[in-house]
């Protein structure tokens, strides 16, 4: 009884804490003004720099115009776009440009991360060169994201594709895959690699490979920008709070992360796993956002991992990128 009470309590007090400063940033910024915001529909799937977004909808902080969605994939994230179910989406980057060749054009108007090793091919201790992976069966998540990360591991493999066999699995579903002896080896990420972690697996390729290939963002329908403009500026100032919060109390806000997160991990991992990313701040995302020419040279680099073609993309590069909705600041030293 006890331990519950102290559950309960500590999530109470964080999210009352959270709750008040957001309502604070939030008023301050004018987000409340005159009128109600739009409705805004949000689909979300389990990563490491999306959690921060998912423990506020958790702990009760996203306003009620803010419709929060969790899917098990990024594949999922897309078919909801494409069925118009959710009008925003945490995707990757290159996800972004595969759902502008399918049709959907959407617009990046925030990063939640940079993957500095969070990405891992895992595998079996007896191997310990990638030229070891040759004829083995790779589990990986059949998506932009995980199509990307493959060839980029069989090229440093010096590897064709017919020299290994790639089994499309989810990453909720790989562990248990590999249980059933349907896969060797997998290219997966935290909530799921502690798993083969405690099975004696080793990372011997990663996403730091793959330098600014790995940009993790929230990105908008390009038809629906001005519709939800408000609702949009209070989803980015609500990420940006979360991160603070985090980095003023670690401590409890990765105790609430890992008693909700998917698979309940546990606390070592989830440090492990965000030692994997890098959480731009306020201030880099707006730098990011408007290097027009590194988001050009970027864009161009994925484009080879997409369906995207030369003239799919918009004639402003800014179509694709808006730094317009992200807050002006994030009170108490947060920038």
């Amino acid at each position: 009884m006890w331990t519950i009470f102290m559950t309960i309590s500590r999530r109470q007090f964080i999210s009352r804490s959270i709750g008040a400063g957001l309502l604070s940033s939030l008023s301050v910024m004018g987000l409340y003004s005159c009128g109600k915001p739009n409705t805004v529909r949000i689909g979300s799937h389990p990563w490491l720099g999306f959690e921060f977004l998912h423990l506020g909808h958790r702990l009760g902080q996203l306003p009620d115009h803010i419709q929060f969605s969790e899917f098990r994939s990024a594949s999922e994230v897309l078919t909801g776009l494409s069925k118009k179910q959710i009008d925003v989406a945490t995707l990757s980057l290159d996800e972004v440009l595969i759902a502008r060749a399918r049709g959907i054009p959407m617009t990046v108007i925030m990063v939640f991360d940079i993957s500095a090793g969070a990405d891992m091919l895992l595998v079996p201790d007896h191997i310990r060169h990638l030229a070891d992976i040759k004829g083995l069966r790779i589990g990986y998540e059949v998506s932009a994201h995980g199509q990307l990360i493959l060839s980029k591991l069989l090229e440093a493999a010096n590897l064709s594709p017919g020299e290994v066999s790639a089994i499309a699995i989810p990453p909720y579903q790989q562990f248990e895959a590999w249980q059933n002896n349907q896969v060797d080896i997998v290219i997966t990420h935290e909530p799921y690699a502690f798993q083969f972690f405690a099975e004696g697996f080793n990372a011997i390729f990663d996403s730091r490979q793959l330098p600014n290939m790995n940009y993790d963002v929230l990105a908008v329908r390009t038809d629906m920008l001005s519709q939800l403009s408000r609702s949009l500026d209070d989803l980015t100032a609500i990420h940006f709070k979360m991160v603070k919060s985090f980095q003023s109390n670690p401590s409890d806000m990765l105790y609430e992360m890992t008693n909700t997160i998917h698979n309940r991990v546990p606390i070592d991992v989830m440090k492990r796993g965000l030692r994997g990313i890098a959480l731009p701040t306020l201030e880099r995302n707006h730098s990011i956002l408007s290097d027009t020419e590194t988001l050009k040279t970027m864009v161009k680099a994925l484009m080879p991992y997409t369906e995207l073609t030369p003239e799919q993309l918009p004639d402003d590069i800014h179509q694709l990128f808006t730094s317009d909705y992200l807050p002006k600041y994030v009170s108490n030293g947060s920038h």
